[in-house]
């Protein structure tokens, strides 16, 4: 009992050097917020009714670690600039001086794994007295009552405000060109504004032109247009001329549908105005013959300078529509083939391939339906390519619908058929349509058969040799039956050859004999 001070007295020093050697917890780190601009050097049109700078185009904001805003503000300010903000439609949002202020929920969730993108609709526009070429500067800055204020400040070039509109008739306008001919078709552009359009772009959307026009000769093809191989239509111009406001402009290019066109074939096609800095290029090549013009427009003399269309985004006025229609064709004519290979063999549990399809054997492009193929007996399809279905495991359907045909041309599928039971000559149909104008289609060849494991083909037939020895043989020759086994016995040679056997033999014979007697001769001697 006497060394219970002692004891208490180390358990206390024990417990005081554990608590110095074990490392206290550590304190959260306060999170880094930091704000980035997002596609500084935005263009922005004088007199333009605003460009949005708020939703998608603004600024992002990044963390380095996940924290929570508590009640987030974000604020716009052009305070100096040659612009002004304003709010769409948001209840949340108000606007006093040069500045707009939002304020919404009460937290904002920031994480270090993902930026937040802001996503306010905030629109710019310029001052009165903005000038093409001028800089105008946006500060955005978020700020909460646990953060200090973060600010990021978002550049816009001032560039001229122009306007122009595609002319165009809803819905678009048709075209009526006979096969074989060549029509110059109109694209033409309304200007309106202030300042004149320096250089013009005009892009065609050209997916199946080729199965209606005939594509250019080389020599056609015009030096300020970029094409793709075999492509009847330029997918883009870029024409080096002026167009001044309160004018309309028109380009012809001229257009030849093919002669093996589908009959009543159809060409829709959008064709897109644009201004030289708002246009996205294409990739192709260009032509090696003259230029495309726009009529009365002059050659550009001036500097290029950005240019951006008013309303473009709000009223997507620039692009039109036509469509060329291919009238009849006065002659030659439309056919559709259903094909087949065939014939083909395997045996019991193999799985053999059929090729079905369609060949175009008529005089002009065809774009058939359906592709259907009732099994032979015994078969069971398995392994179908792509468009193809099984229906009632009896027929297979195989979808053409999307696909053009040129004269000549076979469209196939080759479907896999697993024999389940041999069946000698096992025959499955094959039918083909067209998708439309069914009536200008010579349906004679619309279906043919494809036949599975026919009989061996026949064997050629042949004679017997001439037996020589012995010499007195006289059994005539016989020709085997038709399959080559010889079974049932041969036929007599009858006919004209008979005569010529029989001499044959007569010889060989009377041979036979002097040979007989010269040896003979010889013994006695």
């Amino acid at each position: 009992m006497r060394f219970r001070p002692v004891r208490m007295a180390c358990a206390a020093l024990a417990a005081a050097v554990m608590a110095l050697t074990i490392p206290a917890p550590a304190m959260a780190a306060a999170a880094d917020i930091t704000m980035t601009p997002r596609y500084n050097g935005t263009l922005m049109g004088v007199g333009r009714s605003g460009t949005e700078i708020g939703m998608g185009t603004g600024t992002t904001v990044h963390t380095t670690a996940d924290t929570v805003v508590q009640d987030p503000k974000w604020t716009w300010s052009t305070a100096g600039e040659h612009g002004y903000v304003y709010p769409h439609e948001n209840p949340t949002c108000s606007r006093s001086g040069t500045e707009v202020v939002c304020q919404g929920s009460a937290k904002l969730a920031l994480t270090a794994a993902k930026p937040y993108d802001m996503g306010i609709g905030i629109f710019l526009s310029p001052t009165s007295d903005a000038k093409p070429g001028e800089t105008v500067r946006v500060t955005v800055t978020l700020s909460g009552s646990n953060i200090e204020p973060v600010s990021a400040v978002n550049t816009y070039r001032v560039v001229e405000n122009v306007n122009f509109a595609a002319v165009g008739t809803r819905p678009a306008e048709r075209i009526r060109i006979g096969p074989g001919k060549t029509v110059e078709v109109p694209f033409s552009a309304a200007v309106d504004g202030t300042y004149t359009i320096r250089r013009a772009v005009l892009t065609f959307d050209d997916p199946t032109a080729k199965l209606v026009l005939a594509p250019p000769k080389p020599a056609e093809l015009y030096s300020n247009c970029v094409y793709d191989p075999g492509f009847a239509l330029p997918k883009q111009c870029v024409f080096d001329q002026d167009l001044a406001p309160g004018k309309t402009y028109t380009v012809r290019l001229p257009m030849t549908v093919r002669a093996d066109v589908e009959q009543f074939g159809e060409l829709s096609f959008g064709f897109t105005w644009d201004t030289v800095t708002e246009h996205k290029s294409v990739t192709g090549t260009h032509g090696s013959g003259g230029a495309l013009r726009i009529d009365s427009a002059p050659d550009s003399t001036g500097p290029q300078v950005e240019q951006v269309d008013q309303d473009y985004w709000k009223y997507p006025n620039n692009s039109s529509s036509k469509c060329i229609m291919a009238d009849a064709a006065a002659t030659g004519k439309t056919d559709t083939a259903a094909y087949a290979k065939s014939p083909i063999r395997g045996r019991k549990g193999d799985v053999v391939t059929a090729t079905v399809g369609v060949h175009n054997a008529g005089q002009f492009i065809v774009r058939p339906s359906t592709v259907e193929f009732a099994l032979p007996p015994g078969t069971t399809a398995t392994g179908l390519p792509e468009h193809c279905f099984s229906y009632n495991k009896a027929t297979v359907f195989c979808s053409t619908s999307d696909v053009f045909t040129l004269p000549g041309e076979t469209v196939t599928f080759d479907i896999g058929l697993r024999i389940d039971k041999l069946i000698t000559t096992a025959k499955g149909t094959v039918r083909v349509d067209l998708v439309q104008y069914e009536s200008y289609d010579d349906q004679a060849n619309n279906g043919t058969t494809l036949v599975l494991n026919p009989p061996p083909a026949a064997s050629p037939a042949t004679s017997s040799p001439v037996a020589t020895s012995p010499p007195a043989a006289t059994t005539p020759p016989v020709v085997a039956d038709e399959g080559g086994s010889g079974g049932g016995g041969g036929l007599p040679v009858t006919g004209p050859s008979t005569t010529l056997i029989v001499l044959t033999g007569v010889v060989l014979i009377a041979g036979g004999v002097l040979l007989v007697r010269r040896r003979r001769t010889r013994f006695e001697v």
